[in-house]
C-alpha cells in the first residue's frame, strides 16, 4: 500500500509539472500546441498506440484519453492511487452504541 501511495503522490507530482508547462506555453508567445497523451506515450513507448476499432465503446475511450492533454491522464491515474491506497483504521468489530 505505501508502493501505490508514493507512485500516486509522484503522478500527481508530474501532472502538476505538465499542467503548469501547459500554462506557461499558453502565456508565452501565443503560439501554444500543448503536449496530449498521445505524444506523451510516443516520447515513453516509440510508437503511438493503435486505437484498435475506433467504433467501440473502448477504442472511444482510449482515443479520447489519448486526445486529451497529457496532464489528465497522469491526474487521473494519481488520485486514483493515492485514494486507493490511503491508510486506514483498523477496525475489528463494528461498535454498536
Amino acid at each position: 500500500m505505501f508502493i501505490g501511495r508514493v507512485i500516486g503522490w509522484l503522478l500527481l507530482g508530474l501532472a502538476s509539472l505538465a499542467a503548469s508547462g501547459d500554462a506557461v506555453m499558453l502565456l508565452g508567445t501565443g503560439d501554444w500546441h500543448g503536449l496530449a497523451a498521445r505524444e506523451l506515450v510516443l516520447l515513453l513507448a516509440g510508437t503511438t498506440p493503435a486505437a484498435g476499432g475506433a467504433h467501440t465503446l473502448a477504442g472511444e475511450m482510449v482515443a479520447g484519453l489519448l486526445a486529451a492533454p497529457a496532464w489528465v491522464p497522469l491526474l487521473s491515474a494519481g488520485v486514483v492511487l493515492a485514494w486507493s491506497c490511503r491508510p486506514r483504521r483498523r477496525r475489528i468489530f463494528a461498535r454498536s452504541g
